[in-house]
């Protein structure tokens, strides 16, 4: 019998964090889907990144922040910021990429239907 491992990310979505592409002398863009931010402006004593998974058409996307408490894989970061982002693709109920992974948008409407 093989042991189980696991990954324990914790997700904040509620960010006031912006970010912005720049693309010459005094422009700006919106980052595109897939953005991620690991270095510079994250803890430095814990593994966590910022995942901008979304397209907007006005204003510029809110990223969301993840933390990686515990890996008992020992994942390389680009596989799980990779596998962050996939997830965001697979809600049922829309096409394009969701601003959180979709289980945790399925975690959040089920803890919601229950609260009611």
């Amino acid at each position: 019998m093989s042991e189980t491992k696991i990954v324990y990310l914790s997700v904040n979505k509620n960010l006031k964090t912006k970010y912005l592409m720049k693309k010459g002398n005094n422009q700006y863009d919106r980052p595109i889907p897939g953005t991620v931010v690991d270095c510079d402006i994250v803890k430095s004593n814990l593994y966590d990144f910022f995942l901008v998974s979304t397209q907007c058409r006005q204003g510029i996307q809110t990223p969301s922040h993840y933390s990686v408490l515990y890996d008992d894989l020992h994942c390389e970061p680009e596989d799980i910021q990779k596998l962050t982002y996939k997830l965001s693709y697979m809600y049922y109920n829309y096409s394009g990429a969701v601003k959180i992974p979709a289980p945790l948008r399925y975690a959040s409407r089920l803890a919601t239907v229950i609260s009611e």
